[in-house]
């Protein structure tokens, strides 16, 4: 295949990235966790007209550093081209819109990083299962969890790492679908019609060269309002 290094219609990629970052700009906005008002202590900080700038929408959060690493860790998971399965995450983008609510809702947000050659399990029960609880969040309690879960190349194989990653947080999280589920899903999408898989916990995979022998989990959790803990 021929390698292109040329964008032959700017016009449409311009047109393309600049609804890309409105969308963006919109995500953070409707998450936000408070709003910035347009006057703060009689100083104008922005016009209604002309809306927030991207930093300031982005600093409306309580951990606004956090959310955006968990937002670009779903980016980097969804369009990465290292995929191990097509029932994973990485190939279900819709996993996340059917499990998203009607109504109003909570959403969670965390990362973390795990220490260097620390194995799953012991980083989820070490360090991510009471980081989510020290938030508030309880996976248990919350109608759907997307992980986005990154490893470094630093292995002679990094394959073999990210399938023991797959399989080792697919036991831990129960993400993984079983043989009737694959066979309902695939039957489903022959017989033109949509089944929505029914799990609490779904997951996704991604490199990420700068974390070396260390792991980076990031994770959306839905819930609802009143009872978000």
């Amino acid at each position: 295949m021929k390698c292109r290094n040329t964008i032959e219609n700017p016009k449409a990629w311009a047109e393309a990235l600049n609804s890309t970052l409105a969308s963006l700009y919109q995500v953070f906005d409707l998450a936000a966790e408070r709003l910035l008002p347009p006057v703060i202590n009689g100083c104008r900080v922005y016009y209604e007209e002309t809306g927030k700038t991207c930093f300031q929408v982005s600093g409306q959060f309580e951990r606004p550093g956090e959310f955006l690493q968990v937002l670009l860790d779903m980016l980097r998971m969804l369009y990465s081209p290292d995929v191990l399965g097509t029932f994973q995450l990485n190939a279900n983008p819709s996993f996340i819109f059917d499990a998203l609510p009607d109504k109003c809702f909570r959403l969670g947000y965390a990362t973390l990083l795990s220490d260097p050659g620390e194995s799953f399990s012991t980083f989820l029960q070490s360090k991510l299962l009471p980081r989510l609880a020290d938030l508030g969040y309880q996976i248990s309690t919350c109608t759907a969890a997307f992980f986005a879960l990154c490893c470094g190349v630093s292995d002679p194989n990094p394959y073999e790492r990210m399938v023991e990653l797959c399989t080792e947080s697919s036991a831990a999280l129960d993400t993984g679908f079983s043989l009737d589920e694959a066979i309902s899903l695939i039957k489903s999408e022959l017989d033109g019609d949509r089944l929505s898989p029914r799990k609490q916990v779904y997951a996704g995979y991604a490199f990420d060269e700068a974390l070396g022998e260390r792991l980076r989990a990031s994770v959306w959790l839905i819930k609802e309002p009143l009872a978000l803990q």
